[in-house]
């Protein structure tokens, strides 16, 4: 609240010295032209994850009216500051980021003349991971020197802040019939043949009205669904190609995180809900294909993209999955109870781990683009029809 309160009173500020000044000099009126960092917020919060992150933010400086002369400024840590962020924040354990986890190029900046917004500096950050992630970390940058210029106390740094990540920090929603598909341009080898496998995923459903709801797979070969005709809305489905299986044991709720694991063996089905097995069966097929080719935006001669893999969507719009996922993956192999009951496997694995053919975060990475990377070295990437909308979530909710 402190933040968007000064926030609103630098925007006060600013407007009224420019339009005070805008039909006189302004170097006649420098006194009330001050220097401050051109910012939405004043501390920025990056995440510590397990892997490998780097992180790279620019710093403007600006002024509220141009001057006839450059503005020279330098940019630069201010240790001595920490203390302030933890009163002004009550973060009474922040600790200073160390000098090896960043560096600032080109300290020195100016706003040419007649300008009035500077050339950025730039702060680079890396080897995060490395940071413990049960500690946050502070990094004061503020304004150490302007030439001619005063500088605006209350707007002259920021806080880069770093915290632990969640395991899962980012997932796609579903909700306007977004969906996603493999084209197997990778290696479409690896989903072919399967004697064994092992489907997963994190799901939590919006709603659960329509007849059907599709997870994941090939219509009428071998797919996850939600729903049928006698089949209640909100329960877990498997159609293949000889017959559906499913019970009431497999019934989800809305607006509810499940981890769900099928396994196929030969013909042999399980059901995992929350590494709970919720069912177990059989059909008469000894393997499954999933790794059918196909160019973007391919349908069938009906208009209806059914006889690929799909991620949200089988045989029609209507079936879309209207709820949100991460966490997508392929195993060619049935994973044990155990293995899927190992800690953290809910919310991620070792992108190189054995049997592991296809793996879809759908999370943070993927915001940017229309497609969603693989993390195998398969590079079987999913394309998105019509547009995701991304969650930010804390998985598993640790309670910080």
């Amino acid at each position: 609240m402190k933040q968007y309160i000064f926030l609103f009173a630098l925007t006060v500020f600013v407007a009224t010295a420019f339009v005070g000044c805008k039909n006189e000099d302004p170097s006649e009126h420098h006194f009330d032209n001050k220097l401050y960092i051109s910012a939405a917020a004043f501390t920025d919060e990056m995440l510590i994850k397990n892997e490998a992150s780097d992180y790279s933010r620019n710093i403007i400086v600006g002024i509220p009216s141009p001057v006839a002369e450059d503005v020279k400024a330098e940019i630069g840590v201010a240790p001595e500051l920490l203390d302030q962020y933890r009163m002004a924040y009550y973060d009474t354990v922040a600790e200073l980021l160390g000098e090896e986890f960043y560096q600032i190029e080109n300290s020195q900046t100016h706003i040419p003349a007649g300008s009035v917004t500077s050339i950025p500096v730039t702060v680079k950050f890396r080897d995060t991971n490395l940071l413990d992630r049960e500690k946050r970390y502070v990094l004061p940058v503020t304004i150490l020197s302007a030439s001619g210029m005063e500088i605006l106390g209350s707007a002259r740094t920021l806080y880069f802040v770093f915290k632990g990540a969640a395991l899962v920090n980012v997932v796609a929603d579903l909700a306007d019939s977004a969906y996603a598909s493999p084209t197997w341009n990778g290696n479409a080898d690896v989903a072919n043949g399967m004697k064994q496998m092992t489907l997963e995923a994190l799901i939590n459903a919006n709603k659960l009205d329509k007849m059907i709801s599709t997870i994941m797979g090939i219509e009428d070969h071998f797919l996850i669904r939600l729903g049928d005709a006698g089949v209640p809305a909100n329960q877990i489905q498997i159609a293949t190609q000889y017959g559906n299986r499913t019970n009431s044991d497999l019934q989800i709720e809305t607006n509810r995180w499940y981890h769900l694991a099928v396994t196929f063996d030969d013909g042999s089905i399980k059901v995992y809900l929350d590494g709970e097995e919720k069912f177990s069966g059989a059909v008469s097929m000894s393997s499954v294909d999933l790794g059918v080719k196909h160019n973007v935006g391919d349908v069938n001669e009906d208009g209806i993209g059914e006889r690929f893999f799909w991620v949200g969507y089988s045989y029609d719009s209507k079936r879309c999955f209207d709820g949100k996922i991460s966490e997508v993956r392929i195993w060619n192999r049935a994973l044990t109870a155990e293995e899927i009951n190992a800690p953290d496997h809910f919310y991620s694995v070792d992108a190189n781990a054995e049997g592991l053919v296809s793996y879809w975060k759908f999370d943070e990475d993927d915001r940017a683009s229309n497609s969603i990377a693989d993390h195998t070295i398969n590079g079987n990437d999913m394309y998105v029809v019509n547009t995701i909308k991304w969650y930010d979530v804390m998985l598993p909710d640790t309670g910080k």
